[in-house]
């Protein structure tokens, strides 16, 4: 009877049992039924995010990577990239940094530029377009992050020969625009129709703005033979464009000679190829007899400094400064038989010399400006630097037209993947010792683009006349 009685109980209890977990499992799907919602939109999505980074306070954060992750941005990038690229910009940049403040802004970028053209799932994508806009938030406007395939080409455009189309450009920094500045005679950018003048708009599908003026300014170069899309805005007009690249070589120096003797020699940039031509055209010119020399800087938007530091040492004696640079704390002062690209020279120009610049003349094309009127005012050499078609600026309340203003250097520093970042990383002067940044180079005369050449040869002539 008690065995028959404990396995009744027994029974009660496991039916009990039975209850109660069913009991428990509907409330539970009951609570998931009622408290779960529905799957963010990706709109939705994308909004959380953006309201993350507008709410959470990230100004305890020491690094770009924990303010990522206090905004709960998507996995998938390269954190170990991103840290590097920090550690480099800590060690390298002139400024001191503020990570959070730059976190914030490379955050706003990345929302407003890459978040609906990126796949999160693409880790090089996505850790790219992250340090694009890092770099950005670094407030210099010629920092830039290229990959290893778009260093090797803008190295291969600053070389002897690279693969483009055959244009210059001018980069406006306040506004973001890259205008067209000048062709090289049958390009296939001048062949296509592109005009001098126009704006680029777009490149592959990509929308030039101030936050994407480099990148984009990078699509433009690649390999011989693929093609480059892009849309040009002229008069208000979008203009699409599909051109194939071919072969340029860099001839970044011209040369004539008048029958007057005078000679105009016309510098593009300067590259590595720059001084070879350069001096190629100096001695042909002095072989020739030439009384005097119009040296042609407009357009140039400059180039490497010790491509133009070989140009001006082919000018002066040995020992004359060419030019300084440097940070706040150190400066080194770079002086003639110190760069020169051959064996040595003790070649000076002593004949009278014009300078042409106009308001696209810039960095180097403005240090070769600045030092021959220096050379003028202490007596090495007799110059006149004339502008046309020049930059505003205010000096003491007065304006000026002066050329482009960029006398500050960048500094190239290869990652572990071989990507580069592109920093400034000090300032250059000229001989006479004052910077021009942000100022821009005077010249003595100004005129009408299309009385540049007469008003060349007459300031040339009164200098012979006066010498």
């Amino acid at each position: 009877m008690v065995k028959k009685l404990f396995s009744h109980q027994q029974k009660n209890e496991k039916t009990r049992g039975r209850g109660l977990s069913l009991l428990l499992a509907f409330l539970l799907i009951l609570s998931l039924l009622t408290s779960c919602s529905p799957p963010l939109t990706p709109e939705e999505t994308k909004e959380a995010l953006a309201s993350r980074i507008e709410s959470v306070d990230v100004s305890g954060c020491d690094t770009v990577v924990e303010c990522l992750s206090l905004w709960k941005f998507p996995g998938g990038y390269d954190v170990a990239k991103l840290l590097e690229v920090e550690k480099r910009m800590h060690d390298d940049f002139y400024k001191a940094l503020n990570m959070p403040a730059m976190a914030r802004l490379a955050a706003d970028c990345f929302m407003a530029v890459y978040y609906d053209e990126i796949s999160f799932s693409d880790k090089t994508a996505y850790t790219d377009a992250l340090i694009r806009c890092l770099v950005m938030a670094l407030g210099d406007d010629y920092a830039i992050y290229r990959t290893a395939e778009e260093y090797g080409a803008y190295q291969e455009s600053m070389s002897g020969s690279y693969g483009g189309i055959g244009m210059t450009v001018r980069k406006n920094f306040d506004t973001g625009e890259i205008k067209v500045v000048r062709l090289i005679s049958d390009s296939p950018a001048q062949r296509a129709g592109v005009l001098v003048g126009d704006l680029l708009y777009s490149v592959e599908g990509m929308p030039v703005t101030k936050d994407t003026m480099e990148e984009a300014f990078a699509k433009m170069q690649g390999e011989v033979g693929d093609a480059v899309h892009f849309t040009v805005l002229r008069d208000g007009v979008e203009i699409p464009f599909e051109i194939v690249r071919e072969n340029m070589e860099n001839m970044t120096v011209s040369y004539t000679i008048s029958e007057e003797k005078i000679a105009t020699v016309t510098v593009t940039s300067f590259k590595s190829s720059t001084f070879k031509y350069f001096k190629a055209a100096v001695d042909a010119a002095e072989a020739a007899g030439a009384i005097g020399f119009i040296f042609d800087m407009r357009d140039n938007p400059g180039g490497y400094l010790s491509s133009v530091l070989s140009v001006l040492e082919y000018f002066v004696p040995d020992e004359t400064e060419l030019c300084s640079y440097g940070t706040e704390k150190e400066t080194t002062t770079y002086v003639a038989s110190e760069v020169y690209e051959g064996e040595g020279t003790d070649h000076v120009i002593s004949v009278p010399c014009v300078v042409l610049c106009n308001g696209a003349t810039a960095s180097a094309g403005e240090l070769f400006t600045a030092a021959l009127r220096d050379y003028n005012d202490m007596g090495i050499l007799r110059a006149t630097v004339i502008g046309t078609n020049l930059e505003t600026v205010v000096v003491d309340g007065v304006e000026y037209g002066a050329t482009f203003g960029k006398g500050i250097m960048q500094s190239s520093y290869k990652l572990s993947d071989k990507s580069v970042l592109t920093m400034t990383s000090a300032f250059y002067n000229p001989p006479c010792g004052v910077n021009y940044h942000g100022v821009g180079v005077i010249p003595d005369l100004v005129c009408e683009e299309a009385d540049v050449m007469t008003t060349a040869r007459q300031a040339l002539l009164d200098l012979i006349e006066n010498k």
